[in-house]
């Protein structure tokens, strides 16, 4: 699990790369190992690499909060959340099934229904490959019900108005279209093995709405 620190920080020096020089990195998120510092930014819906090096002098000039992400690897909670129905979601309703949980910003919108449909129509073969397709957003139960009638999706989707599953994937920050910034949701896609371990992570940027069941099929 990484920890992610938002913050403002003045570096001074890095080693060896940048040495003596002093400047300004603002709004990064610091993953902290036992070793390295490394540096994201976000932006346009995706997740840049900003810098991964050893931090040799640094001050934290003002912390906004923290936040825990899973990582390949990581064992997530059984419980996961509450469906467009009111069920409580749990990896155990799936006994010998991996779980493809994947995150999307909207209920209704183009993208995020090129993405269920194309999972829908492909439902059956994820089944008999062994995955649960399982979807999340920041929708309330309510637009989940009427996204899910209007496209006949056969998954549960959890409803986050909250954020809270959004925040521990760390799939929830900040965004950037034409010129104006908000908060939202990255299009991320977690594939969790049986044991509820994280096997693999498909990424904003790897995503291809109308073609990703194909995505999750691959080895």
């Amino acid at each position: 699990m990484l920890l992610h620190l938002e913050v403002t920080i003045q570096v001074y020096t890095f080693a060896p790369v940048f040495h003596g020089i002093r400047f300004k990195v603002r709004r990064l998120f610091v993953v902290m190992t036992s070793n390295f510092f490394y540096f994201y930014r976000f932006g346009s819906g995706e997740q840049h690499f900003y810098f991964a090096g050893k931090l040799k002098y640094y001050t934290f000039v003002n912390l906004n909060y923290i936040t825990m992400s899973y990582t390949v690897g990581d064992v997530v909670p059984d419980v996961l959340g509450t469906d467009q129905n009111g069920n409580v979601v749990k990896r155990s309703d799936y006994p010998g099934k991996s779980i493809a949980l994947y995150f999307y910003p909207k209920d209704m919108t183009s993208g995020c229904t090129a993405q269920a449909c194309n999972l829908r129509d492909n439902y059956h073969e994820l089944l008999d490959a062994g995955y649960q397709v399982i979807g999340v957003s920041g929708d309330s139960a309510a637009s989940h019900q009427k996204f899910i009638a209007k496209n006949s999706l056969p998954f549960p989707l959890i409803a986050d108005p909250d954020h809270k599953l959004l925040e521990d994937f760390g799939v929830w920050g900040e965004k950037s279209m034409y010129g104006r910034k908000y908060m939202g949701t990255f299009r991320t896609t977690f594939i969790i093995d049986p044991e509820g371990k994280i096997t693999r992570i498909i990424t904003p940027k790897q995503i291809k709405t109308s073609n990703h069941a194909a995505q999750i099929l691959e080895k």
